[in-house]
């Protein structure tokens, strides 16, 4: 079996920004931007359970997620709203106020140890002005964050609770795309967390868990899920869909 996925406690810099670099959003666009952005990122940490951003902010930086996991609560609904998204490695949050001028929708929340890029607000605006064409670059980036939006709410569709608690567990662990991984992950999130998520009971969280870890594709930790067997998971959740 291959290593497990751990958040590692101390991330370098240059280490971060590579992983930036060659993964997600930023390997997908021009080599001057992608540098000219990662030139005037700042690199942070930030522990479990600490606020990233808060819904409601109209000023914010760009951030890029290099490490670790970012739970997201939206700021429509009630403020004991269970967690919508939880982001993994690589992700990009925070443009909204850039490419908008509007304020923040969402409270983003360290769910693990965290390094990330944050790049000022202003930084970034006075990029787009000395050169427009680079906008292009955040359309694509607010595209996927919109398929994300979409599959959060297309997951909380599934009929089948089973499937539904897959699909969302999956989506948690980064591993609902077409990049390969057959390392173990362990997603930081409690069955409680769960429920909430998928709107199912914590007693029907668990009955489920404990199935799929009979099957020996999950194991429950004292601190999270750790998917064993992605494949079989995404073959259960295919069996469900048709």
């Amino acid at each position: 079996m291959s290593r497990i996925i751990h958040t590692v406690e101390n991330m370098e810099r240059d280490k971060g920004l590579e992983l930036l670099a060659r993964r997600g959003w930023l390997s997908r666009v021009d080599d001057e931007f992608r540098e000219t952005l990662l030139e005037n990122a700042e690199w942070r940490s930030f522990d479990a359970a600490e606020q990233i951003t808060l819904a409601g902010d109209a000023e914010g930086d760009l951030i890029g997620l290099a490490e670790g996991f970012v739970a997201f609560h939206i700021a429509f609904g009630q403020p004991s709203a269970p967690i919508l998204h939880i982001g993994s490695p690589v992700f990009w949050m925070g443009y909204r106020p850039i490419v908008a001028d509007e304020a923040r929708i969402a409270t983003a929340t360290a769910q693990s140890k965290v390094w990330c890029a944050t790049i000022k607000r202003r930084r970034v605006r006075a990029m787009l002005d000395d050169r427009p064409d680079w906008w292009r670059h955040f359309v694509t980036l607010s595209l996927e964050y919109g398929d994300a939006a979409a599959l959060s709410g297309a997951d909380l569709l599934i009929a089948n609770a089973e499937a539904r608690l897959i699909a969302v567990l999956l989506r948690f662990a980064g591993l609902r795309g077409a990049i390969p991984n057959d390392d173990p992950v362990l997603v930081p999130v409690t069955q409680q967390e769960l429920a909430g998520a998928t709107n199912l009971s914590r007693n029907w969280v668990g009955t489920i868990l404990r199935k799929l870890a009979t099957a020996g594709w999950i194991e429950t930790r004292y601190n999270g899920i750790e998917i064993t067997d992605r494949d079989a998971l995404l073959s259960a959740l295919a069996a469900h869909e048709t």
